[in-house]
C-alpha cells in the first residue's frame, strides 16, 4: 500500500513537470507544431520602436537649420507610433479578420487610427470598416447616409479581372485567384513547413529556460523558451524560411516565375552577403508554452545596426494567442450592413461633383461683375 502510494505521487510530480523533461528546443519545437496543426486561432500584437539612432553629422552632407529640425521631430513622432494589430483566423470557414490600429503617444497627446478587415478566402472578398473615414477622412469625403456605418465590400475577383483586362500582364505575374481558399491553405502549409524546417536546425546553446512572472503564470503558461540569435542564426533563419516558401508556393504555381527569381535574389545568402555584412544584427525570442501544449505569447527584440555605428534601429513585438481550434471573430457581413465599395465612391464624389455644378452655375454672373467693373 505504502509502495502504492509512493508510485502515485511520483507519477503526479511527473506529470505536474514532464514539459520540462523535454530540452528547450525540442519542446517549442513540439509547440510550434499543434500551434501551427490548430484550424484556428485569436491573436494580439502590438510592434513600437524601442531604438532610433542617426547621425548628427553625415560625411559631405550639411543640412539647414529646417531640415535637421524637421529629422528631429520626425524620429521623436515615430519613437512616440506603436502598431497593434488583433485577429482572428479560421482556416475550416475560409476566413481571417484583423482589426489594425496605428497609435500616437506622447505628451498627454494620444490618438489612433483604426481599420478593421475581414477576408473571405472562399469568395475572394475583402471588407473593410469605415472607421478611417470617420475618424480622419470624413471631413474632406463625406459619406452619403446610405454608406455611413456600413462594412465595404470589395470583390477581388472583379478588381484583379478588371485590372487584367486593362494589363494582361498582371494575369501573369498575379493569378485571378491569387487568395482563393485552397491557395491559402497552400501558402499557410508552406509557411509551417519552413518554420519547423529551420527551427530545429538552430543550435541548442541558442535555447534556455526563463522564470515564470506572476503574469505567466496567470495566464497558465507552463513554460517560457528564450531564443536567443546572434547575426548568423539571423540571417540563416529569416533567409531560410522565406527560400523555402518561396520554393514551394512556386511549385504550387501560386508566384509567377518572374516573382520566383526576384524572392530567389533576395534569399541567397552570396548574393545578399555583401549587403547584410554592413549590418549587425540580433534577435531575442521570449516564447510561452501554455498548459495546452499551444504557443501561448512571443516577446520579440530585433535591434539592427550598421558596422560604422551610424544608424540603428531596435524594434519591439509582443504577441499573443488563444483560442486555439475555436476563433472569436466581431465582424459580421449582412445585407443591412455592407456597401459595395463603388458605392461608396459614388457617395464621396457626389458633394465635389455638387460643388463644381454649383461653381459652374454662379460663374456667368461673376463674370457679368467682372466685366462691369
Amino acid at each position: 500500500m505504502q509502495k502504492h502510494l509512493i508510485g502515485i505521487l511520483l507519477s503526479a510530480i511527473c506529470i505536474g513537470g514532464c514539459a520540462h523533461t523535454l530540452p528547450p528546443r525540442e519542446d517549442l519545437t513540439q509547440a510550434v507544431t499543434k500551434s501551427f496543426s490548430a484550424p484556428g486561432f485569436n491573436y494580439s500584437s502590438k510592434s513600437r520602436i524601442t531604438d532610433l539612432t542617426l547621425p548628427e553629422k553625415v560625411p559631405s552632407v550639411t543640412p539647414s537649420k529646417k531640415t535637421k529640425l524637421a529629422l528631429e521631430t520626425g524620429v521623436e513622432v515615430i519613437r512616440s507610433l506603436s502598431i497593434n494589430v488583433d485577429g482572428a483566423v479560421d482556416m475550416k470557414a475560409k476566413k481571417s479578420q484583423v482589426l489594425y490600429a496605428l497609435r500616437y503617444d506622447r505628451d498627454n497627446v494620444e490618438f489612433a487610427i483604426k481599420v478593421p478587415m475581414l477576408v473571405d478566402y472562399g469568395t475572394q472578398t475583402v471588407y473593410v470598416g469605415t472607421s478611417i473615414y470617420t475618424t480622419v477622412l470624413e471631413t474632406l469625403f463625406p459619406q452619403a447616409p446610405s454608406t455611413k456605418g456600413k462594412l465595404v465590400r470589395i470583390d477581388l475577383n472583379k478588381l484583379l479581372q478588371e485590372g487584367a483586362a486593362r494589363k494582361p500582364q498582371l494575369a501573369n505575374l498575379v493569378g485571378l485567384d491569387l487568395l482563393s481558399g485552397k491557395n491559402m491553405d497552400l501558402i499557410n502549409e508552406a509557411i509551417k513547413a519552413a518554420v519547423l524546417k529551420e527551427l530545429p536546425q538552430l543550435k541548442d546553446s541558442c535555447f534556455s529556460d526563463q522564470a515564470l512572472s506572476d503574469q505567466d503564470k496567470q495566464a497558465g503558461v507552463t513554460r517560457r523558451i528564450r531564443v536567443q540569435l546572434g547575426y548568423a542564426e539571423s540571417v540563416a533563419l529569416g533567409l531560410g524560411a522565406m527560400a523555402s516558401v518561396a520554393e514551394a508556393l512556386h511549385q504550387q504555381e501560386i508566384i509567377s516565375n518572374d516573382i520566383y527569381n526576384v524572392l530567389l535574389t533576395f534569399t541567397d545568402p552570396k548574393m545578399m552577403g555583401d549587403v547584410m555584412e554592413k549590418f549587425s544584427l540580433t534577435a531575442r525570442f521570449d516564447v510561452g508554452v501554455a498548459s495546452s501544449g499551444h504557443v501561448s505569447f512571443v516577446e520579440g527584440q530585433y535591434d539592427v545596426a550598421d558596422r560604422k555605428g551610424l544608424y540603428r534601429v531596435g524594434i519591439a513585438n509582443v504577441s499573443t494567442f488563444s483560442n486555439y481550434g475555436a476563433p472569436s471573430f466581431t465582424m459580421a457581413p449582412g445585407q443591412d450592413n455592407v456597401v459595395d465599395f463603388t458605392e461608396l465612391l459614388k457617395a464621396i464624389a457626389a458633394p465635389a461633383a455638387e460643388n463644381e455644378a454649383d461653381d459652374a452655375a454662379t460663374s456667368p454672373e461673376k463674370d457679368h461683375e467682372t466685366r462691369n467693373t
